[in-house]
């Protein structure tokens, strides 16, 4: 019994002794972890404050002039493009003074001019002639891109009186671009479509019908091209001395490639004295519809034959 007691006491004392060594090792570090946290503290927020200010004065002094100079750029960018914009826009049409030629049972015949200078566009308008206070009905038009000196006529106009002048009105215009990637080399693709060749062309003023002296003029034309036309119209032209003197047009019907037409067209009325002649297509050959489809004989399949045979 007496060496029990002293070992148990021991153990005691040295549970004791490592506790209070423990607690005291915690109240003589304490303050220095303290100091040593808020040191960290004070480190890290220095840290911080250093870089903000850093990437404060990066951006003030240096990104600043890049961002300025980005920017201008940009800016410098937009500009060209709107000048490339601006520089392949279409220009405008340009018109000549509109004429009139009076016929003798109060109707006149309207005329103009009209040139597009842009050659990668179209454009499609509705027209008219003011005479007084007075407008002519709206007539749909065309002008194919570069065309030049297109006649824009309105036919046999009741006017009721004798107007010596006029004015032409465009309205309702839209352009359309040309298509380069289906239509690479448009001046040969025009060419293509339009290659109407004309001979034996006559103009007479003299010729009695039932008592009646009119004029006429009379020309042989040929589609010389591949395609075909439902409806193709003629604005015919008469000039004396480069000068515009008359006007009328004519449409053939199912005019197909490689044909050729002998055409009259009589002019009735006063009329004028020409010596030159001019015959102008107008046709909208961006228009399908004015394409006649394409006719081939069908060939008997010769499968049919293998089949019959056996």
């Amino acid at each position: 019994m007496d060496n029990e007691a002293p070992t148990f006491v021991n153990q005691e004392e040295k549970e004791f002794t490592s506790f209070y060594k423990r607690s005291l090792f915690w109240i003589k570090i304490r303050p220095i972890a303290k100091r040593v946290g808020i040191a960290a503290l004070i480190v890290f927020d220095v840290v911080m404050l250093s870089v903000a200010t850093y990437r404060f004065i990066d951006y003030a002094v240096f990104d600043f002039f890049k961002d300025r100079a980005m920017i201008g750029s940009i800016v410098e960018g937009v500009s060209h493009f709107h000048a490339v914009s601006e520089a392949r826009a279409a220009a405008g049409l340009k018109s000549s003074d509109a004429e009139v030629f009076t016929l003798d049972d109060g109707r006149a015949d309207f005329y103009a001019e009209l040139t597009n200078p842009n050659l990668d566009w179209e454009a499609s308008f509705s027209y008219s002639f003011t005479y007084g206070e007075t407008t002519t009905p709206e007539i749909k038009g065309f002008i194919l891109p570069g065309e030049k000196a297109k006649p824009l006529a309105a036919l046999a106009i009741k006017t009721g009186s004798t107007p010596t002048s006029a004015k032409l009105s465009i309205s309702n215009l839209v352009w359309t671009r040309v298509n380069h990637h289906a239509i690479q080399n448009y001046a040969t693709w025009a060419s293509d479509r339009l290659n109407f060749e004309f001979t034996d062309l006559a103009f007479e003023r003299n010729i009695e019908v039932s008592g009646t002296t009119i004029g006429r003029t009379s020309f042989t034309v040929t589609n010389a091209s591949a395609f075909s036309f439902w409806s193709p119209t003629f604005t015919i032209v008469l000039m004396r001395n480069q000068k515009v003197v008359g006007v009328t047009a004519t449409t053939l019907n199912e005019f197909a490639a490689g044909e050729t037409r002998s055409v009259e067209v009589n002019w009735f009325g006063d009329v004028p004295q020409a010596n030159e002649t001019l015959i102008v297509p107008n046709i909208d050959i961006f228009d399908p519809a004015v394409y006649m489809p394409l006719h081939g004989e069908a060939q008997p399949d010769v499968r049919e034959r293998i089949i019959k045979k056996r």
